[in-house]
């Protein structure tokens, strides 16, 4: 029996369970028991494209994959879509903490009872963000303290390109910032000796590196390897392809700096636009 309390009639609830059965099980106890209107999804593409049917909830069985778990990420990129909350099925306690890291609202413990499931739809619905009216993005209330794999910069990287700013500074005083970081400075004495470069001698300071490559060079070469160091921790489930991705932007910096030049334009941050226009990935 629906809920006296709430009105049930303009919400509509997305559900992607495992199997077709609990799936057509879940949706005639949604819309018999309480009056949502439902719609289903067997993959994630559907799943996405479900979403112009403008649910206010999605409930998502864990053990359908990584993907949907992608999709779940996607989705929390997108501030137009903060309202729509997205609620975890599962019979594994263990998944809670994954899921809370991907950005879902809420988590209904299997098996349920029929008012179980109820109740904490409704849960979840009234504590999820209302449609913003003036068209905007939704508010999105986050505990920073629970974000905690967001990737970034090393400091070196900021501090060598504040001094670089100054074209008469010295190699000892760009070589001192940059070998606080050994990961970096170990592997900008390895970028100078490599075939790249060509030296006729083995580089075995960072002060040689740093007076051979120059200091664009060098600047450069620490943003390429800050990037590939700041990802280095995303695992697979985020859908990032590392090593293709540090690839693609090392080579867009590369050719924008070689356009820039070409065309003679005077960019010294040519390389450096490169390599981040898709940072947002």
């Amino acid at each position: 029996m629906a809920d006296p309390t709430h009105e049930a009639s303009d919400k509509t609830i997305l559900v992607a369970e495992h199997e077709p059965k609990d799936c057509a099980f879940v949706a005639r106890l949604l819309e018999q028991g309480a009056g949502f209107r439902v719609v289903t999804a067997k993959s994630p593409g559907e799943m996405i494209r479900r979403l112009a049917d403008g649910p206010d909830l999605i409930l998502l069985d864990t053990h359908l994959g990584a993907s949907y778990f992608r999709a779940v990420e996607l989705m929390r990129r997108m501030p137009k879509l903060n309202h729509v909350a997205i609620a975890a099925l599962s019979a594994d306690q263990a998944h809670i903490a994954r899921c809370m890291k991907k950005g879902f609202n809420g988590f209904v413990q299997k098996p349920f009872s029929p008012p179980g499931l109820l109740a904490r739809v409704w849960k979840i619905l009234d504590s999820t963000p209302p449609v913003p009216k003036d068209g905007g993005p939704a508010r999105l209330d986050v505990n920073i303290d629970q974000i905690d794999d967001l990737p970034t910069l090393p400091t070196v990287y900021t501090q060598v390109e504040q001094i670089c700013q100054n074209p008469d500074v010295d190699a000892d005083e760009l070589a001192n910032v940059i070998q606080t970081d050994p990961s970096i400075t170990l592997k900008l004495l390895k970028l100078s000796n490599s075939a790249f470069f060509g030296f006729n001698r083995e580089i075995k300071s960072l002060r040689d590196a740093v007076s051979l490559l120059g200091n664009e060079a060098v600047k450069n070469a620490v943003l390429s390897i800050s990037i590939f160091e700041a990802t280095k921790d995303l695992d697979s489930s985020s859908g990032l392809d590392r090593m293709g991705f540090w690839r693609h932007s090392a080579a867009c910096g590369s050719i924008v700096r070689f356009l820039t030049q070409k065309m003679r334009i005077a960019r010294d941050d040519a390389f450096t636009s490169g390599i981040l226009h898709d940072i947002g990935k």
